[in-house]
């Protein structure tokens, strides 16, 4: 409902939780809101924690290319764009890890392949405003 969305953003549990029993006995039958032992209220996802999250993706990257002798560098505004992407108030953190596929894995992989990159260098990955850019760092 309305209400719940408005009282999402306040971050005030008690109300929000409240406001969610109101809406399920509004659309559940007795009987069933019955065999309900507790209501969980989870707060969206803000920038900082997607970054977090994004974060401990890229490490399981960093860890496979370390394999290939190679280093990852991934770039602010790189980061910045990999979590706009990936971030969805609806399904939360969910969609980064395609984005990270998508924009950061495939265009690497492809690279990789055609022998752009090699053992013993670091891959840094910026973003130029509509695709991620990859280089060598000297």
């Amino acid at each position: 409902s309305s209400r719940v969305q408005a009282l999402t953003s306040t971050g005030r549990e008690s109300e929000i939780r409240t406001a969610v029993m109101e809406e399920v006995e509004r659309q559940f039958r007795p009987e069933f809101i019955n065999r309900i032992d507790d209501v969980v209220v989870f707060a969206s996802l803000k920038k900082d924690d997607m970054a977090a999250i994004a974060e401990i993706q890229l490490e399981r990257l960093r860890s496979r290319l370390e394999e290939q002798d190679l280093c990852l560098a991934i770039e602010p505004e790189a980061m910045t764009a990999l979590v706009e992407q990936g971030c969805d108030p609806v399904f939360g953190a969910r969609p980064l890890k395609r984005a990270i596929q998508r924009s950061l894995e495939n265009p690497l992989s492809a690279a990789l392949l055609e022998g752009r990159f090699g053992p013993g260098q670091t891959v840094s990955v910026g973003h130029d405003g509509d695709t991620m850019r990859f280089s060598v760092v000297r």
